[in-house]
This record gives C-alpha cells, sequence and structure tokens, in this order.
C-alpha cells in the first residue's frame, strides 16, 4: 500500500518521477551514443535512486524488497558489462 496523499501532490510525485526517470534514460541513452562512462553510471545511479526511493514507501514484505534488490543489482551489472562491450567494440573499430 502507498500513502495516500491527496490529488495535486500525488500528479506532482508522478510527475517528478517521470521527469526523474526520463532524465535517467536519456542520460543512459547518451552515454552509449557517446561511450561517455560518467554518463552512464549517472543515469543508472539516478535510476536505481528512483527505484529505491519508490520502492520504500509501498508496505511490501521483506521477501519481494530482497527479490527487487537481486533483480537490480543483477540490472546494474548485466548493463554494466553491456556499455564496457560496446566501448571495447568501439575501440577494436578504430
Amino acid at each position: 500500500r502507498i500513502a495516500v496523499m491527496g490529488g495535486r501532490d500525488d500528479l506532482a510525485i508522478i510527475l517528478a518521477n517521470i521527469a526523474c526517470l526520463a532524465l535517467a534514460i536519456g542520460f543512459i541513452r547518451a552515454s552509449f551514443a557517446t561511450l561517455d562512462r560518467q554518463l552512464f553510471w549517472s543515469g543508472l545511479l539516478l535510476l536505481a535512486l528512483v527505484i529505491v526511493s519508490r520502492f520504500f514507501e509501498w508496505d511490501t514484505n521483506l521477501i519481494l524488497k530482497a527479490l527487487v534488490f537481486i533483480v537490480m543489482g543483477v540490472g546494474v551489472l548485466v548493463g554494466g558489462i553491456a556499455f564496457e562491450k560496446r566501448i571495447k567494440m568501439f575501440r577494436q573499430t578504430l
């Protein structure tokens, strides 16, 4: 369950979350285009912060929270490996 705040407050929170998610995804996409590690990790950190901050607002059991953190960790590893492979492929073509 999520705490009920009110119509306008809820809308503001939803819009802020969407803006943060869009910014994070934009950072990650731009990093793949420019091969900029700082941009990639900044986007991934922002994405993780948004997910974690929203996750703590929900009243869920410990098993679900543990699974979400495991999935997030695997996602970070997979994303980092994919990004590094892209950098390696680009350097080999030069």
